[in-house]
Formats: C-alpha cells, structure tokens, sequence
C-alpha cells in the first residue's frame, strides 16, 4: 500500500483505534499483556540474526508450529523468533515452542513501533503467515535488507474483493515482499491479479496438511479419556471449534446421544459457555469444564466435557469416533477440518468452508468429510456414524489418505525461508 497514504489514514483514526484498544485493555485483561512489546519496547535484543516468524492467534500458531520446529532443529546459523497478535496465540506458541524458540508479540503496525521491533529482532528474514500485510514492518524489514515471505498465503472470497479495490495503493507493499507461498493454485492466481511479481508467486500447499498428527498409544487414548471422564468403550462424538451461533450442532449431538455414546464439545471462544448450557438443558445435559475438572469422574451421556483449554484439540480428535467442525454453520469461513482427518476421524462441516475451499472439497470428494447444513441432517449423518462401524472405518481411512497425500508445504517452506535468510 502507497505508505504516505495509509500512514495518513492510520494517524487519522489513531484516536478511534486507541480508544477501541483501551476499552478493550480494561475489559478484558488478558490484552495488557505485552502491551509495551506491541509499541516495540522490552523486545529480546538479538546480535544474532534471526528467522521471524509470525502467525496471528491460535489457528496460524498451529499450523506454523511445525515450521518453527524444523527450523529450531535443522539449522543453527539464525535464531529463530515467534510472534502472535492475540494472547491465545501467544500462550499457544509458549507451550508449543518456549524455549526452542523466543516468543513474543507482534508490535503495533505504526512506524516508529514497527523500527524498533524490526531493530530488536534482527531478523534475516521475515515470514508472515497466512494473509498478514503489515505496510509498516514489512517496510522496516526491507529498509534493513531483510526480505519478506507470506507463507502458506490464503485470499479468501472478501479479501479478494477488498484487495482489488485498492489494487493500486497495495503495489508498494507487495513490491516489498519477496516471496508469495499460496496455499494453492486459486490464491496464487489472487496474488497475482493483485499486483504481485510472477517470479515470487508460488503454489506451495497449505501448512496444515503437516501439522502434528503423530499416532498415540492406546494407553495415552485410554489416558485422555479417563481425564474427561469418558469409558473406553464409548463412541465420542466432538463437536470441534464449535461458535455462538452454531447452537444446530450442538441441538443435533444431543439429540443421537445415548448410553455408549458420549459428546465433547471444544467450543472455538471459552469466556462465556452459557449458551451451550441453555442448548444443553432441554436435553437433560450439563457440561463439565475441563479447566476445572483436569481428572473428571465416569459420567453417563448426560454429563457433557467442554474442553475449555487451548493447544489441545488436535491431540483430543484422537479420542473421537466422528467430528463436526464449527465455524461452517455461520458465516465464518469454517474451522480447520484437516486436523480431525489427519486423526482418521469422519468429519462433518456445514455449508461455509471458505476458509478451507480448497481441502474441505477434497475431503468430500474423497468421502472421507461431509456437508450438513441443517440441525436435521447433523444429527441423521452423527447417528449413522455412530451406528456404523464400518462406515465410520472407511470414511476415516479416506479422510487420512487425503491429508497424507497434501504433505509437503512444511518442508518446501523451510528451504525457500532458509534460501531467503541466507541472502538476508
């Protein structure tokens, strides 16, 4: 984006932003932390040069993990630094990659926070993943000589939209980064309607095809579901990333549960679980936190566990038998499906996949995931899993094929940043 006019429109509407993020400071603590860090103060100094990563909340942090990981064990030149913008994303990295890698917050995209971050971190190269354009940091990066990556780069339908309307503002941004990695050929095909080089354009695969779906044991599966008071015979069905809004899914769930049958509910924001316990109620339900109940006694399908932690969905899509993934039955875009699949576990997802155009299509063609728009067919398709051994074995086995056959972005990625930080 043309600098002199975004900053302007920055400056303009810093009291609004400021006054919205103050508010949002006192009413919900947990956005003081590492409020100095955003303005880029109290940043780890490195003499070292790094390999800076940065992913927005949890989501992003997930899929990069793996990344970061890789870069931590295979190379020793550059230190390798991580950033997140929301504190779920930041207490996520810390336990994922704390002390492999210095964890920290994204500053503020105002000039001068951008310079002092951009001074403290060193970086040799900067990795933005997902869509992450920050006109200011990627500047100071390119001011330092670092370059900058956009990995596993995704323009959904509305971004598109937005982007195209100010094609010609967003030029010198993307002038700036020096590497496009799409998740596939339509979002690199977008890269380059929007302006971007065609030499730094690539269709690389999407990061959470890789992400960590390492088998666990039968004592470890036995272990999780004692923890959430769940029988080792029990057929589980999870309800994954489930939103306020999506109260359908939930409906749908309860009404197919029945001895032998347990329901596990992670919904995507945990500070207010009340509508889950209203949706609950006329089922004869009531939920059981797991951040208050680490070691929860047996219960009977009445008893509902609501895992209200973070970093530990994708190990308990494990323990599931079917999955549906939240943020499809609003417009939302949809949640990751890739994680239940990758566990080989059937998975149900409603209409609005945008977020995962590309993959949900895939799992769906394979048979290994299905669309279920209404309460109706949600609760039909979780019971005719639920009854079908075989049915659930095959659908699985797909839905796993499919992610086996997408691996790769992970690896591409860490040869392409090491290239880039080498010439940084």
């Amino acid at each position: 984006m043309s600098r002199i006019a975004y900053n302007t429109a920055l400056y303009l509407g810093l009291p609004a932003l400021a006054s919205a993020y103050a508010w949002k400071m006192v009413s919900r603590p947990e956005y003081r932390a590492g409020f100095f860090q955003k303005l880029g103060y109290f940043l780890p100094r490195q003499t070292k040069k790094t390999i800076w990563i940065h992913a927005v909340s949890v989501g992003e942090t997930m899929a990069a993990a793996p990344l970061a990981r890789m870069l931590c064990q295979r190379q020793s030149q550059f230190r390798v630094m991580f950033s997140t913008t929301t504190p779920t994303g930041q207490e996520v990295a810390r336990a994922h990659l704390a002390p492999q890698a210095n964890v920290f917050y994204f500053p503020f995209d105002l000039p001068g926070a951008a310079h002092r971050a951009v001074e403290a971190v060193n970086p040799a190269v900067l990795a933005l993943v997902d869509t992450e354009f920050w006109p200011n940091v990627i500047h100071a990066c390119a001011a330092r000589g670092a370059p900058v990556a956009l990995v596993n780069g995704r323009i959904s339908d509305r971004s598109f939209s937005r982007y195209m309307k100010v094609k010609s503002l967003i030029k010198s941004s993307l002038d700036e980064v020096s590497l496009f990695m799409a998740q596939g050929p339509r979002d690199a095909e977008r890269f380059l309607e929007m302006g971007a080089t065609p030499d730094r354009v690539l269709a690389a695969g999407n990061l959470k095809f890789d992400q960590d779906t390492a088998p666990i044991s039968r004592e470890e599966k036995d272990g999780l579901r004692r923890s959430l008071g769940i029988g080792r015979e029990d057929l589980v069905a999870l309800l994954g990333s489930v939103h306020q809004g999506e109260e359908a899914a939930i409906a749908a769930a309860a009404r197919v549960m029945r001895p032998g049958r347990r329901l596990l509910i992670a919904p995507r924001r945990i500070d207010d679980l009340t509508w889950i316990e209203k949706t609950l109620a006329p089922y004869g339900m009531s939920i059981a936190r797991r951040s208050a109940n680490p070691s929860m006694e047996p219960g009977g399908h009445s008893l509902v566990p609501v895992v209200d932690t973070f970093g530990e969905l994708n190990r308990i899509y494990a323990i599931a038998d079917v999955a549906f993934v939240g943020g499809s039955l609003i417009s939302h875009g949809g949640q990751n499906p890739l994680e239940p699949a990758g566990r080989g576990v059937p998975t149900l997802f409603g209409p609005d996949m945008s977020n995962f155009q590309e993959a949900s299509a895939a799992l769906v063609e394979a048979h290994g995931a299905f669309f279920a728009t209404t309460e109706e067919e949600i609760a039909r398709k979780l019971d005719s899993l639920l009854e079908d051994e075989r049915q659930r074995e095959e659908a699985g086995m797909a839905a796993k094929k499919v992610v086996q056959a997408n691996m790769g972005a992970t690896a591409l990625a860490f040869e392409r940043i090491m290239e880039l930080a080498r010439k940084g």
